[in-house]
């Protein structure tokens, strides 16, 4: 299993390599982004509440979440969801059990028990 985090462009992205076949490639929010993501989830959770007609429910919500900003605790509120997401996998030929990244040209070179080396340009 190898893990790591690398620049693409703009953006941030997590690279992981399993113990099988598989490579998968994440993007990773910055803080701004998942305030912005937390924040839409709870509009939504809140008008789901309100359309099916209680107020209060959805009144109750909205007291919970100004307590987490009074507590300035607004990271717990946030899901794995609103951090990562996932971009892209690829199945290798054989099991990978080796992977390097190359920041200039935003590959990925991994190598295989079959004594190959396979790139994944991101």
């Amino acid at each position: 299993l190898s893990v790591r985090f690398a620049h693409v462009g703009t953006l941030e992205v997590l690279l992981c390599q399993g113990s099988g076949r598989s490579f998968e490639i994440f993007r990773v929010f910055s803080d701004n982004e998942v305030a912005k993501r937390r924040k839409r989830r709870e509009r939504r959770a809140k008008a789901k509440l309100r359309k099916k007609g209680t107020e209060d429910a959805a009144d109750a919500v909205d007291h919970e979440h100004h307590e987490a900003e009074d507590d300035e605790h607004e990271a717990e509120g946030s899901h794995a969801a609103d951090e990562i997401t996932h971009l892209q996998t690829h199945r290798c030929s054989a099991k990978a059990l080796s992977m390097a990244w190359n920041e200039k040209t935003s590959t990925a070179l991994l190598g295989l028990t079959n004594n190959l080396m396979e790139s994944v340009r991101i």
